[in-house]
């Protein structure tokens, strides 16, 4: 899975900015440490940075329905804060999908396996392709990967 980590405008000058007011952390040292942690869970973080509001939003727009998630700013500060969420909130803001009863978990996980099976192995390869290979492509591209898939 790959997920597109979007920093804003001044981000780039992280660690050199008036350290003594923002830090000695750089931009590259949180994206390095968001995408060892992504690794862990098998995710590649695909970093974006612009001081132009408008490439941010282009980047954006050309990742919509071709990327498996975008982290902005409340995914980043659970991650640099390390606050932890309850189900409630995590299914409110798209962190999960779905809330059961830790007795009906494993029920639930056979019942989206039996789900993803139904698919078939050929589309949910094409799919994985058009998520994971779709990110970095102009749109064309990006559109013609997923009618491809």
């Amino acid at each position: 899975m790959r997920l597109l980590l979007v920093h804003g405008p001044n981000l780039n000058r992280l660690g050199t900015r008036d350290p003594d007011l923002y830090g000695t952390v750089t931009l590259d040292g949180i994206v390095q440490a968001t995408a060892e942690r992504a690794r862990e869970l098998d995710v590649e973080v695909v970093p974006f940075q612009s001081n132009h509001e408008g490439a941010i939003v282009d980047k954006i727009q050309q990742a919509m329905g071709r990327i498996a998630g975008l982290i902005g700013a409340g995914a980043k500060e659970l991650i640099f804060t390390g606050r932890r969420v309850d189900a409630a909130e995590a299914l409110d803001i798209g962190l999960a999908n779905k809330i059961c009863e830790p007795s009906e978990l494993l029920a639930e996980c056979r019942n989206m396996a039996a789900m993803i099976c139904e698919t078939g192995p050929i589309a949910i390869e094409q799919a994985k392709y058009a998520i994971n290979y779709g990110l970095e492509t102009d749109l064309q591209t990006g559109l013609a990967i997923e009618s491809n898939a």
